[in-house]
């Protein structure tokens, strides 16, 4: 069986994200607890006028068995020798949290409509089509939080945004293998 890996890193600036070439990193934090000061552990860029930066994306990788069927993991992660944090406070360490919640739903509903239509998703085009689009949604994610919390300086947004996200979470999702949760 060929398996083909794809890494979709995504890295998030306060007012830019752009793609990053994929890379192999042991040190990645997958989802599944909440972040700390003690994660962010590159040093801040001195050019820089943001409080943080936090990289985060999703890992997919796939592959197709004898029959065409489609296998696949998807996970979300932080990477924290590429994410630091000028001054440690709270605000900022949940502001950048919520980030990786953002990038853990969209997971989850990557690979809930991938396990969903496994009989669609036949070609690698097919596969790339549907994560190309995953991954502009969550470029949008970020854009559209940061705006709407003025990069958290908007408390009453920030906690409208902390509901909406722990509602997202806790709703039925789909395991990093591909397997829909009930």
């Amino acid at each position: 069986m060929q398996t083909i890996f794809r890494h979709i890193i995504l890295v998030l600036l306060a007012v830019q994200l752009r793609a990053s070439p994929a890379y192999a990193n042991d040190s990645l934090v997958y989802w599944g607890r909440k972040l700390s000061f003690t994660d962010f552990t590159a040093p801040a860029d001195p050019n820089s006028g943001e409080y943080a930066l936090s990289f985060v994306g999703f890992a997919f990788t796939y592959s197709f068995d004898s029959g065409g069927r489609l296998s696949f993991s998807v996970k979300a992660y932080f990477n924290p020798t590429r994410s630091w944090m000028r001054s440690p406070d709270t605000i900022t360490l949940q502001h950048e949290q919520m980030h990786f919640d953002l990038a853990e739903i969209t997971a989850r509903e990557l690979c809930t409509e991938l396990a969903s239509g496994r009989q669609m998703y036949t070609t690698h085009d097919s596969v790339a089509a549907i994560v190309g689009r995953y991954e502009r949604k969550l470029t949008e994610w970020h854009y559209r939080y940061d705006a709407e919390t003025l990069y958290s300086a908007d408390l009453v947004q920030h906690k409208k945004w902390r509901r909406k996200l722990d509602r997202l979470l806790d709703r039925t999702g789909c395991t990093a293998q591909g397997e829909l949760n009930d």
